[in-house]
């Protein structure tokens, strides 16, 4: 018992150094979830086994009301007021269970959250998650340098990419979908738009993609100032 919450306080330690790194903190708090949530439910469970103990209730069954605590199952108010150990367990088995919740229906809100605040002042957006533009995002990544890393956004059209979450993790914005027919380049804040680096495939579909991407939005809507890079000029 010992090494186990020993394993687990290093393990939330681990958490809160790369919560503090990280530049995309939403999702550091996303892919810990569990762990998270874990810690609240520990200690509802500990702190419900001595609050129940200390009503005077034999060990299993202390165990077990604690369990009922996750479905709120609660004792009745003279117990819950008067006993701070069960009053914790109590609110930390509401938080174990509702941070889940909470979590599972709002990433997607928490992740349009995080790619707002890059396209809200100067960015850089790639559009494909190839090889070309991983080694220009892993370029950056190996000087770490976080304050670029938070003003670059993805545009990927495969959602089972499987470099998409290594690169949320990183810290990178990432938008999933086709461009056009997703209506993504309608969310864009062009204002703020100092690059845009195309490398999707084949230059052809490339050179395809940029023709439409600036027959859609004219020199009113797009700035003289963005810069579009084709894979193809790369490395010429």
């Amino acid at each position: 018992m010992n090494n186990f919450l020993k394993d687990y306080k290093e393990n939330l330690m681990k958490i809160w150094n790369e919560l503090q790194n990280s530049s995309n903190k939403v999702y550091t708090v996303i892919k810990h979830k569990n762990s998270i949530s874990g810690f609240f439910a520990i200690i509802a469970l500990i702190s419900g086994t001595l609050g129940f103990l200390i009503e005077g209730i034999h060990l299993f069954g202390a165990i077990e009301k604690s369990f009922g605590l996750f479905g709120f199952n609660y004792p009745d108010g003279a117990s819950f007021e008067s006993n701070f150990f069960i009053f914790i367990a109590s609110i930390s088995a509401v938080i174990a269970v509702f941070f889940l919740a909470v979590i599972f229906f709002i990433r997607d809100f928490l992740d349009n959250l995080y790619i707002k605040k890059i396209m809200s002042t100067e960015h850089t957006v790639l559009f494909g998650l190839g090889e070309i533009n991983r080694s220009f995002l892993n370029s950056i990544k190996q000087v770490k340098n976080q304050s670029l890393i938070s003003k670059i956004l993805i545009i990927e059209n495969d959602p089972k990419n499987k470099y998409i979450e290594e690169y949320k993790e990183i810290g990178y914005g990432v938008l999933v979908g086709d461009a056009l027919s997703d209506n993504i380049l309608e969310k864009l804040e062009y204002k703020n738009l100092k690059n845009a680096i195309i490398a999707m495939g084949e230059d052809r579909h490339n050179i395809e993609f940029a023709k439409q991407f600036m027959d859609k939005y004219d020199a009113d809507i797009i700035p003289q100032n963005v810069k579009t890079t084709f894979s193809k000029s790369l490395f010429s």
